[in-house]
């Protein structure tokens, strides 16, 4: 009877050692063939990159959504980013799996979906649910706890929502999101962020809000907010700094106009002024909205957008001197922004009311020629490398491309609905370009909504070699996308 049961226990203790080493075994090949954490590769392996549905050979008619690896699944999809590290309630992939509103917006169908095979497993239950937020707010970690924000040297991009109070950062390479971050300092009501910019010294860059009260700095290196400094309500449009990066001038829409002039090192407002005094008639001081220091740094121009007109400041003494400068055009124009050329030579003024950009000298200030665009020319990009100007015009559903040296438009190209921001990344030869699609006039529907409801925009890029847009990439974004900026070296 003991020899038997030595037996017995043996050959018990000879299954649980096997059991265990499968267990094991099991583990590394998760991480080693998909790059998932256990518990996560365990729920997307299985439930979804199954045959004719989210893996290698069936993603195309699947949204081109590949959930067989870590890798795959970051490089995102047809709609955009699926999974955005940090961020579940901006993850579209947790939309489509839940069914419960308290963990956010259901989309259909949900998945996993099978509608031809009656017998295939039910919903993801509750826990696995969870789990799969709760992995994605930790940073969607692979298995070794590598993440996609860990690089802060890594090329990035922005893109601002406006009807969203949303910054994503873009990885440049795989161009997806790779952080979502809030933006506006007052959770009650949207603030619209409106315009990102870098500093002069790349160092930080700053949003500016045309339904709020603050002004925010950020770390460009890893995205940090670093602070905000109250410049009243208003409807604060555009800014500029001065050369050594340590003032900033941010315009205010409404009428009569304002400057706030902040002091960018501290954060604190360093005087605010309306210009309204250095207008012979203020009736016709309406809405400034684009501004542009001089290479110099002794001037601040200002778009009069409402007021047709260009207004020039002195801001190398305080207070400043102001005057008007002569337009081609008055009471038709609608002049919307400005813009130095890289050498400096010359400023651009994109105007809405005429469809053209007109050229000014930027020493006399005389009017030089104007180019013609599609309709309601907005924002501005310089590509150094190709010597082209970029202009998207927004009722046009196009980008004008010029060449800024000879002062000739190269082509009008239709690029999407409502095109507003835009900016060029030169080391991959991009230029990306987010279109509103408020549906407006016409548009795609959206592919998911967004966390904050409203109709989402998108972004799309144009290939500065062939001059059309980029095949097959179209990002979907949250509601009302408005700014791009590129990191740049």
């Amino acid at each position: 009877m003991k020899k038997t049961l030595i037996i017995i226990s043996g050959a018990l203790a000879l299954i649980l050692h096997s059991c265990t080493w499968r267990k094991a075994d099991l583990q590394k090949d998760i991480c080693a063939e998909t790059g998932f954490p256990e518990d996560i590769g365990n729920i997307l392996i299985t439930r979804c990159a199954t045959a004719g549905c989210h893996n290698p050979q069936s993603k195309y008619a699947a949204a081109n959504l590949d959930c067989s690896s870590w890798n795959e699944l970051m490089n995102g999809a047809i709609g955009g980013t699926a999974i955005i590290p940090f961020s579940s309630a901006q993850s579209f992939l947790v939309n489509f799996i839940i069914t419960d509103t308290s963990l956010g917006t259901p989309q259909l169908p949900t998945m996993p979906f099978n509608p031809a095979n009656p017998d295939a497993p039910d919903l993801l239950s509750l826990d696995e649910v969870l789990k799969i937020i709760n992995w994605i707010n930790d940073g969607a970690p692979d298995c070794n706890g590598n993440r996609l924000t860990d690089n802060p040297d890594r090329d990035k991009f922005y893109v601002i929502n406006q009807g969203c109070d949303l910054l994503y950062v873009f990885d440049a390479d795989r161009r997806v999101v790779m952080r979502s971050l809030p933006l506006g300092a007052n959770n009650q009501f949207i603030e619209s962020p409106h315009m990102i910019r870098f500093a002069p010294d790349k160092k930080h860059y700053y949003v500016s809000f045309i339904a709020g009260r603050y002004f925010q700095k950020f770390r460009t290196s890893d995205d940090t907010f670093i602070g905000q400094v109250d410049i009243t309500p208003g409807s604060w449009n555009t800014f500029s700094f001065s050369p050594d990066s340590k003032y900033a001038y941010i315009i205010d829409f409404n009428t009569p106009g304002r400057i706030a002039v902040v002091d960018c090192e501290n954060m604190t407002p360093a005087s605010q002024f309306s210009v309204n005094p250095f207008n012979p008639d203020p009736g016709t001081f309406n809405s400034p909205h684009g501004s542009a220091v001089s290479p110099n740094g002794q001037f601040l121009y200002i778009t009069m957008q409402l007021g047709n007109a260009l207004f020039k400041l002195d801001i190398s003494d305080f207070p400043p001197d102001g005057q008007y400068i002569n337009f081609t055009t008055p009471g038709t124009a609608l002049p919307h922004e400005i813009a130095f050329s890289p050498v400096g030579d010359v400023y651009f003024v994109t105007c809405q009311g005429t469809n053209d950009v007109k050229i000014f000298n930027a020493v006399t200030d005389q009017y030089i020629t104007s180019i013609p665009t599609a309709v309601d020319p907005v924002e501005m990009v310089f590509s150094t490398q190709k010597k082209h100007l970029y202009v998207t015009c927004m009722q046009g559903n196009s980008v004008t491309i010029i060449n800024y040296e000879t002062k000739t438009k190269i082509k009008d190209m239709f690029i999407g609905y409502e095109p507003h921001g835009i900016d060029v990344d030169e080391k991959r030869g991009l230029i990306y370009v987010a279109c509103r699609n408020t549906g407006s006039n016409g548009g795609p529907p959206p592919h998911h909504t967004s966390s904050c409801g409203g109709r989402n925009g998108y972004l799309v890029a144009i290939d500065q070699n062939t001059l059309e847009r980029k095949p097959n990439f179209k990002h979907e974004l949250s509601v009302d996308p408005y700014g791009v900026l590129v990191r740049k070296p």
